[in-house]
């Protein structure tokens, strides 16, 4: 084998000369601010004063001047030492020029449209109309912010304590004008956290505070830019007045402030009329600040919590309970809430925990353990009516009274020093103007001031205010002339509901059974303490007390007045003077008339009936057994019907004969099967006024129902208009299987009280969804009709033939029909006739489903 030869070479190394050109060249300058400007030096300095004092003389432009100094900028000091740098060319700034042109303009028109009043909404309005692009939501608060400071700098301006504490000096002089406001109090605390708290008054406002003995009190928000609340605090006359005593404005909301407030009322009083107040009793929410504030300064004999809001946290924790027990819960905690007695309200809440303790429902349960820790207990029953009789159960007037001064400002916040000027010169002012007995007005005329009597003056009643319509209202139910029963002593009776007698042994067991409270349910005891009526007369007959439930509210009732009017205390007639002389009608029958006259002669006479009187058992009082004649009996044409009901049943004819319903069949001749339809004719049915009642108010709900037409006609010329833009359809004609018959009466009474109770009867003072329900329920389990001499009852479905049949069964299938859009969202047309349906879908839909 022969050896090669080796040979040898040179491995080329390739090189990119571009690289190496690349490392030649720099990187790219990093993009500083100033770049593209060429600095010249200008000069040296040992401290910055002096070259700061050059640039305020503007021996150099402050615009385009920069140095450098010996540490950074951040840490330049007087002392420091550097150099300055000229710039050769100006800055320029055309862009942002321009941008603060658009911008002013913009701000011109905002301005102009605040001035003229307009709110935040209503200015964006009108400048879309002006072909200006609105600011947003940021900028259109930082642009009316500077409005704001421009036309009045201290509107929104936060004042210091200093600032505070002056302003609040100069009004601490006990003015001798009972009108003027003053500094009652105030107080304020630099450190560890600024705070402050100040009581505004006036002479005339505390006047009231010495006239009773019970407190309300509230704080309101949204008033000032820092947020602070507004304590305010008064008291009620007989009346149902608030009286407010001032208004304290605080940095928080805590005992302190309110301990503040209930000390400025009680401290201002004793130091204006050198005399001292006592207050037992409070008013107000459930907030324990407010509680704590007053022990501190009052002795607090009585704490009554504000039903309103007791109510709404009650409604809040209904939610989690089952619509089938809420309304039922609501209308018995609504019933303890009328107790007229403060022995009676532990019985009754007892009894009401014993019967929803049989519900096995956890919603339920969950309900009653939160309504016996938060509102049985002795620190929070004060919510019902019999805790403190004769007061109020609510703070609504000083609700009321905080959207009042909130609807004066027109919903705007300002300053803490401008909210007391207006406070000073408005609200608190008017607060004390408005309870003036006469008041300095300008005379157009001569120019002059004249003092004239304020016809608007708002009084303290001592008592209540009976008005002729209180009069006008015991009239007409004393024209029903009950029996009002005096036993031997002040008290009398009287029947509540439309019993007309009540006896002597009555009277004696109902004060019985109020005595020994041995009542075994919840039901049985709200029903027998309010099946009578018990009334007070005083000497003074307005002051006379009643324990119905208006009464409790409003310290007047016709039970009062009409058994005063009886025993001669008052007169009726004295209203009369100051009614409008009726006119006279027509000589002769009215001809609608004529056959009710014909047939019913002796409804047209006067009743042979004795009026009645007060029947005593005092054998000493011979005056009261004197029969006091009554007014004649209201007529049912008198009778108010709510708008929806009104034109028909003021048609409907009294009947005096009812009868049962007479079956029939109808066959269903269009058919190929053959069939029938049951038919009952409830003409003069028991159930036929309730039935025609249900059909008027349900009538205008159905026709707002999109789906359901009147006849076949109408569907057609909906198809006429209507067009389909889709290739392909599939129509279905659908028929319900015995519609009438095959409705559950729990779940359509359920159904329709369920809607009907989010966008009725939330708004509805004529009807409540309770008595609702029991109509329909009344509808659907006496459905009696005859045949061949014997009487059935139709237990299953709905009658076919009573007047509201047609329209429960459309407004019933209309709340079934929206379940089942929204699973079938694709369909495009949908009408239903009652039972029969026509469908158009641009799928297929499975008919077994």
């Amino acid at each position: 084998m022969t050896e090669s030869e080796s040979t040898e070479h040179i491995l080329e190394n390739v090189i990119d000369d571009t690289r190496l050109d690349a490392e030649d060249v720099s990187p790219p300058e990093q993009r500083k601010r100033g770049r593209g400007k060429n600095y010249d030096f200008f000069c040296e300095f040992n401290k910055f004063e002096e070259i700061e004092q050059q640039i305020k003389n503007k021996m150099i432009r402050d615009s385009v001047w920069f140095f450098k100094s010996i540490v950074p900028v951040k840490q330049v000091k007087s002392e420091s030492s550097g150099s300055v740098f000229i710039s050769d060319n100006e800055h320029q700034h055309v862009e942002n020029e321009k941008k603060d042109k658009i911008l002013n303009e913009v701000k011109t028109k905002i301005k102009y449209y605040f001035e003229l009043g307009l709110t935040r909404k209503d200015i964006r309005n009108n400048l879309v109309k002006d072909g200006i692009e609105p600011p947003s939501y940021n900028q259109m608060s930082y642009i009316l912010t500077s409005i704001k400071n421009e036309i009045n700098p201290s509107t929104s301006k936060q004042a210091t304590l200093n600032e505070f504490k002056d302003w609040c000096e100069q009004r601490l002089v006990i003015p001798d004008d009972e009108d003027q406001v003053f500094v009652g109090k105030f107080e304020f605390e630099a450190l560890p956290i600024r705070k402050f708290r100040v009581f505004l008054t006036t002479k005339r406002l505390l006047q009231q505070a010495s006239k009773m003995k019970h407190f309300l009190s509230d704080a309101t928000y949204k008033l000032t830019y820092g947020n602070f609340p507004i304590l305010t605090g008064g008291t009620t006359d007989k009346n149902k007045t608030l009286h407010p005593f001032g208004l304290a404005v605080c940095k928080t909301e805590q005992d302190v402030d309110f301990s503040f407030y209930f000390s400025s009322v009680k401290e201002t009083y004793s130091r204006v009329f050198n005399n001292e107040i006592e207050f037992t009793a409070l008013v107000a929410d459930n907030a324990t600040a407010i509680t704590n504030g007053f022990k501190q300064v009052f002795n607090l004999e009585k704490r009554v919590q504000c039903w309103a809001h007791v109510i709404r946290n009650i409604d809040k924790h209904l939610r989690s309970v089952p619509k089938d027990y809420q309304l039922k819960l609501r209308k018995d905690i609504h019933d303890i809430q009328s107790i007229f007695r403060e022995d009676l309200f532990q019985v009754a809440v007892n009894l009401f925990e014993a019967k929803w303790k049989k519900v096995n429902n956890p919603g339920v349960q969950n309900f009653m353990s939160y309504f016996k820790e938060q509102w049985t207990t002795e620190a929070n029953m004060g919510w019902f009516e019999g805790y403190l009789p004769g007061l109020p159960s609510t703070s609504n007037a000083l609700e009321s009274l905080h959207e009042k001064f909130k609807k004066e400002m027109k919903g705007k916040r300002l300053g803490l020093l401008h909210f007391l000027d207006v406070c000073v010169d408005i609200i608190v002012k008017r607060w004390s103007l408005d309870r003036a007995p006469t008041i300095a007005i300008k005379n157009p005329v001569t120019a002059n001031i004249e003092i004239v009597e304020n016809k608007e003056q708002k009084k303290f009643n001592d008592q209540a205010v009976i008005t002729d319509s209180d009069m006008a209202a015991a009239d007409e139910w004393n024209s029903l002339n009950k029996t009002i029963r005096h036993l031997k002593n002040k008290c009398y009776y009287v029947s509540s509901g439309d019993k007309i007698d009540i006896t002597k042994q009555e009277c004696k067991d109902y004060e019985q059974a109020l005595m020994e409270k041995k009542w075994v349910t919840f039901d049985s005891m709200i029903k027998e303490i309010f099946s009578i009526n018990k009334i007070t007369v005083a000497d003074n007959w307005v002051e006379s007390i009643c324990t119905c439930s208006f009464w409790q509210k409003n310290y007047k009732c016709s039970h009062q007045i009409a058994t005063c009017a009886r025993e001669k205390k008052c007169r009726f007639d004295t209203i009369a003077m100051d009614l409008p002389i009726e006119a006279n009608r027509n000589k002769g029958a009215p001809k609608k008339n004529l056959g009710a006259l014909m047939k019913q002669p002796e409804e047209t006479q006067m009743s042979k009936e004795t009026p009645r009187g007060i029947e005593s058992d005092d054998e000493e009082s011979e005056e009261s057994n004197e029969l006091i004649p009554a007014p004649k009996k209201r007529r049912i044409d008198d009778v108010k019907l709510c708008t929806t009901c009104n034109g028909q049943l003021k048609k409907l004819k009294h009947c005096n004969v009812y009868k049962t319903g007479s079956f029939r069949i109808l066959p269903k001749i269009h058919k190929d099967k053959f069939g029938i339809r049951p038919i009952i004719n409830c003409l003069n049915h028991p159930t036929s006024i309730l039935c025609l009642f249900i059909d008027q108010f349900l009538q205008p709900l159905v026709k707002e129902c999109g789906t359901v037409i009147k006849d076949s006609q109408e569907v057609l010329q909906i198809l006429n208009e209507t067009t389909f833009n889709m290739v392909k359809l599939f129509i279905y004609s659908c028929d319900f299987e015995s519609l009438y018959t095959n409705i559950d009466p729990d779940h359509a009474i359920d159904a329709l009280c369920d809607f009907l109770l989010n966008t009725y009867f939330n708004c509805n003072d004529h009807l409540d969804i309770i008595g609702f329900r029991e109509i329909l329920k009344l509808i659907f389990s006496n459905s009696i009709f005859e045949y061949e001499g014997i009487h059935f009852i139709q237990i299953i479905g709905l009658p076919m033939g009573c007047k509201c049949g047609p329209t429960i069964a459309n407004f019933y299938l209309y709340l079934l029909e929206k379940t089942w859009f929204n699973i079938r969202r694709e369909l495009v047309f949908y009408k239903r006739f009652i039972d029969d349906i026509l469908i158009i879908s641009p799928v297929e839909i499975d008919t077994n489903e």
